[in-house]
Formats: C-alpha cells, structure tokens, sequence
C-alpha cells in the first residue's frame, strides 16, 4: 500500500528510505516481478 514500512529491495540491497520509526513487521506480503524469458 506504499505506506510508511513499505521497503523495496533490488539486486538485495534496500532502495528506498521506509519512514516508519518502528521498523518491520511481523506480517509481510511481496509482489515479485521478473523478466520474460524468450523460447
């Protein structure tokens, strides 16, 4: 939902800057995208 603990990892580092001061939580949920492969 783009809020305040919302963290966005690439090549596994984090790139972005979460604002929440609590830090992660306990539940989590990811969108995953990758590329096609071609046949």
């Amino acid at each position: 939902d783009g809020g305040g603990s919302t963290t966005m990892f690439l090549d596994g580092k984090i790139v972005n800057k979460p604002s929440d001061q609590t830090g992660e939580r306990k539940v989590s949920d990811a969108i995953l995208v990758f590329p096609r492969k071609n046949n």
